[in-house]
């Protein structure tokens, strides 16, 4: 197989310098500015090799925005009330709260100020590509990310004769690989001081220590308020179970996952899942405190999901686009797919802040007080990926009835979720 030009770059660098840490070579492989996977468009589609919440349905942007709401309230509505996203990518999140901010009648949208923020992705031409150029706000308000901080570039390590090693990439024989060495920097030996005592030989995992510098940053942007980081994770002890013996590493290529970082260099995203204890370790060091962290279905539902999904049937639009609706809100609420993300909140400056999204309030309805704003509805944003229609590629062309095409339970109908 032919290198593409980006493997063939990194070859080089390696033949000169001899290796490299897998935290330089994921970087490279992400965020070359040529070549690199997020420098293309269309990363995130049907027909690209992932998809997110935001380009699901717009529900998701409308109850971040719920939430945004409430945290404006908790800080006592300020005349300015500053939205920061990091890793914006195609802008799609952005638009969708900025969409429904309109629609609170306390003058939540006048106070909002969105600024959107990201390495390296083709993004609306307001944005500040390089968030390292982005001057110091110190503003009142909200950092927000989705799905950002698992492409953060990790170092790997394993566990040879009980001691730690860090993996570097090599090249052997023509073919890029990992080999253990010394560690390359002594802060991933001190952020797994707590959990290497049981871990095994063999054992290979991921360390980010980018989250220190990230941190750093979120501070500088904000005096007061709250940090909302969207991502898939697990708390340390958990992270560094035995269970995960091989690491997060995963590697997404068309809508496939491998374990591979070494085929399809520039054309499939690395990803490595959040420490989320290190998460809470590096904003503590800048000032926040965990308000709570909960699983993505849960802060939906909390926030008013479900009841976004009981509306569609009194919509008055088509049973098809109502399928089509409920099958991307579905989606997101999934607790084996992007359900089980985890929404973490920081707060800065703000005393023990009781949020809605991380309440667990008695039964299923939602559980803020402010009114929902107006249902959200799948539209014709290319920025969407259709999942009913990849589902269902003919329902458009079928003439039966609604229980012929989609199989409802003759006995129970179309179960609510």
């Amino acid at each position: 197989m032919i290198a593409s030009i980006l493997e063939t770059k990194i070859r080089t660098r390696i033949q000169s310098e001899g290796r490299i840490t897998f935290a330089e070579f994921m970087d490279t492989a992400l965020y070359d500015p040529e070549h690199g996977y997020y420098s293309a468009p269309g990363r995130v589609s049907e027909s690209g090799d992932f998809f997110t919440s935001p380009s699901a349905h717009p529900a998701f942007g409308a109850l971040i925005c719920v939430q945004l709401h409430e945290m404006w309230r908790v800080l006592g509505s300020p005349p300015e009330f500053a939205v920061i996203e990091y890793g914006a990518g195609n802008g799609i999140l952005a638009d969708d709260i900025q969409a429904h901010a309109s629609r609170f009648e306390s003058g939540f949208d006048r106070a909002m100020n969105y600024t959107v923020l990201d390495r390296a992705a083709p993004v609306p031409a307001t944005v500040i590509e390089d968030a390292a150029q982005k001057p110091d706000r110190g503003a009142i308000g909200c950092v927000l990310s989705n799905e950002l901080l698992d492409s953060f570039p990790a170092h790997r390590f394993i566990v040879v004769d009980g001691i730690l090693k860090e993996l570097w990439v090599i090249e052997r024989d023509g073919v890029l690989t990992e080999e253990p060495g010394e560690l390359s920097d002594p802060a991933i030996g001190a952020r797994l001081e707590r959990v290497r005592s049981g871990l095994p030989d063999g054992y290979t995992s991921e360390v980010n220590l980018a989250l220190g510098q990230w941190a750093d940053s979120v501070s500088r942007d904000i005096r007061k308020g709250f940090v909302l980081t969207i991502d898939y994770g697990y708390p340390a002890r958990e992270y560094y179970s035995i269970e995960r013996s091989k690491g997060t590493l995963q590697c997404h290529y068309r809508h496939t996952l491998n374990a591979n970082p070494f085929q399809h260099i520039g054309q499939q995203d690395l990803t490595v899942h959040v420490d989320f204890t290190a998460l809470d370790e590096a904003l503590s060091d800048v000032g926040f405190a965990a308000a709570g962290i909960t699983a993505q279905a849960n802060f939906l539902a909390r926030l008013g999901m479900h009841e976004f999904r009981k509306r569609l049937d009194g919509a008055g639009i088509s049973r098809r686009d109502i399928a089509a609706n409920r099958m991307a809100i579905d989606q997101i609420l999934r607790s084996d797919e992007l359900g089980a993300f985890k929404v973490a909140i920081h707060s800065k400056r703000v005393d023990r802040p009781q949020l809605t999204g991380l309440a667990n309030p008695e039964g299923g309805g939602p559980a803020t007080e402010a009114p929902l704003p107006p249902l959200p509805l799948l539209d014709d944003d290319p920025r969407r990926v259709r999942l009913f229609e990849g589902s269902y590629p003919h329902a458009a062309e079928f003439t039966g009835t609604w229980d012929e095409l989609f199989d409802v339970d003759a006995a129970g109908g179309d179960p609510e979720k």
